[in-house]
């Protein structure tokens, strides 16, 4: 005799293990807003979330923005995506461990000098 609980809730439950994935994956997103203006990393009021990323999370920089990748910073995302249009910077005064894509929007010029890259459109 088959059990009609299982067959009746199935797909309930695939519905609930979708909504769980697809909020991961929104949540693995963090972008950059200089919300507390000191251009830090470790300052959570920067980012959209109000904390800063941890090694599981890709990161967004958008056009314009000067930011320091600071020493309070726990070092490590899972992947970085700079902005296309505006010109900016992201300094490094720690080691910045990136473990996926490091992907330049169409247009963005990347010139590493001293531990900063410049991001431009062109020159």
């Amino acid at each position: 005799m088959k059990s009609k609980v299982g067959s009746k809730y199935w797909h309930k439950i695939i519905l609930i293990l979708l909504c769980v994935l697809i909020a991961q994956e929104l949540s693995a997103q963090r972008f950059w807003t200089n919300g507390a203006g000191d251009g830090l990393w470790s300052s959570g009021a920067n980012w959209d979330l109000g904390a800063p990323p941890i090694p599981t999370e890709t990161v967004t920089i958008g056009d314009g923005f000067i930011t320091t990748v600071d020493a309070g910073f726990a070092g490590t995302i899972a992947g970085l995506t700079v902005g296309a249009g505006a010109s900016g910077s992201v300094s490094l005064n720690r080691s910045l461990t990136v473990l996926g894509p490091v992907v330049l929007n169409p247009g963005a010029i990347c010139m590493f000098v001293k531990g900063i890259c410049y991001y431009t459109t062109g020159y």
